[in-house]
């Protein structure tokens, strides 16, 4: 799969992609390197866990609109991952022969990928998909 290139590679809180990355960083590197889209930087230190969120919290700023309910996600699908009350994790769809898997990257573990239920075992409440509106489709409000 593509993304096994990326699998493995370090999370820093001031990431140098492609040889380290941060979550937001991750999706906004894979946007231009496979889909050739560029996304606003990232202003936040991913270090600093509250003004991270708080930037990548705001899927409009990155061109993304929330999928209509009953929408099903598809590849490079953005996954914003609620551990409580809000978003505060980010990543992005991958088609694999297991099905739909995300590619993120954390802290300590660098980039792995996930599939949706494993995300949802270890803390994550919900999933909340966008799609960037380059990549359009019926089912994605402009």
């Amino acid at each position: 799969m593509w993304c096994d290139a990326y699998i493995g590679k370090p999370w820093a809180p001031v990431p140098d992609p492609p040889r380290s990355f941060s979550c937001g960083e991750l999706v906004r590197h894979l946007f231009r390197e496979r889909l050739g889209i560029d996304m606003p930087a990232i202003l936040a230190n991913a270090g600093v866990l509250r003004e991270c969120i708080a930037d990548i919290a705001t899927p409009a700023r990155y061109g993304l609109a929330p999928l209509p309910a009953g929408a099903s996600p598809q590849e490079f699908d953005v996954a914003y991952m609620v551990q409580a009350t809000r978003q505060n994790h980010v990543g992005l769809a991958v088609d694999s022969p297991d099905g739909l898997l995300i590619l993120h990257c954390v802290q300590g573990a660098g980039v792995v990928l996930n599939s949706p239920a494993e995300l949802l075992g270890v803390g994550f409440r919900r999933i909340d998909w966008c799609r960037h509106h380059l990549l359009g489709g019926e089912s994605c409000p402009v």
